[in-house]
């Protein structure tokens, strides 16, 4: 009678484990249903990339049959104003011994390699122009000063750098004649970047054509000899 005691309470207790089970089981698929429903909503959505581009202004120089020079020297352009995207290019007058009545020729050719339309290409003189002695080897030598003695034109062409087109004649005399008011020195003097030449705009894969000159006069006398003029051209495109 004891054991059968025993084993109804067992029992008992065996049956209150399983309800309260199946309870638990009975909750967790309610919550798990509930659950599930929190996230069978209707949906919709959207998006944009966001991407932005600079252009570029990068100026080709060409003197004569020389090799294009790029003011960006072929290099990544660097930040800082006036620090890169500068590049000095070949002279535009070789070194020989000048007499007078000879005339110097450069034919300058500039590209807009880049892929922004520039508003305007200003023309100016980076510094003043200096005199200096050029002794031969027995430091022979005059004491003329060359930059306010030689002539100067600078005018703008067609391709054939003869033919006046765009700008014309920028700096010289009537009809872009040589005459003694328009002189290296008298360029760099009143003629840096306060007093640049605007060019006018120049787009984007477009060639323009120019022609400096420099004459030397023939009523120069001995006081011109040994001598020369230094002066640096400036070309700068802005957009």
């Amino acid at each position: 009678m004891r054991q059968n005691k025993v084993q109804g309470g067992i029992g008992n207790k065996v049956g209150k484990t399983k309800r309260l089970l199946v309870g638990v089981l009975i909750i967790g698929a309610l919550s798990a249903l509930i659950g599930a429903g929190t996230f069978a909503t209707f949906d919709a959505t959207t998006t944009n990339s966001a991407t932005f581009t600079s252009g570029t202004i990068v100026l080709s120089n060409t003197v004569n049959a020389g090799a294009a020079c790029l003011s960006s020297g072929g290099a990544p352009i660097q930040g800082g104003a006036g620090t890169n995207n500068t590049n000095g290019c070949d002279p535009l007058f070789g070194a020989g011994n000048n007499k007078p009545g000879d005339t110097a020729t450069a034919n300058v050719t500039l590209a807009h390699t880049g892929n922004i339309n520039a508003s305007k290409l200003q023309l100016y003189a980076a510094s003043a122009c200096v005199s200096s002695a050029a002794p031969d080897i027995n430091g022979n030598r005059g004491t003329g000063a060359l930059c306010p003695q030689l002539q100067l034109t600078v005018k703008e062409t067609l391709g054939d750098f003869a033919t006046l087109t765009g700008a014309g004649c920028i700096y010289g005399g009537a009809g872009c004649a040589f005459d003694a008011a328009h002189t290296p020195g008298d360029f760099g003097a009143n003629h840096q970047l306060a007093g640049a030449y605007n060019l006018g705009a120049m787009n984007a894969a477009t060639t323009r054509y120019f022609v400096v000159a420099v004459s030397f006069p023939l009523s120069s006398d001995n006081a011109y000899q040994g001598s020369k003029a230094g002066l640096v051209f400036t070309w700068n495109l802005a957009q």
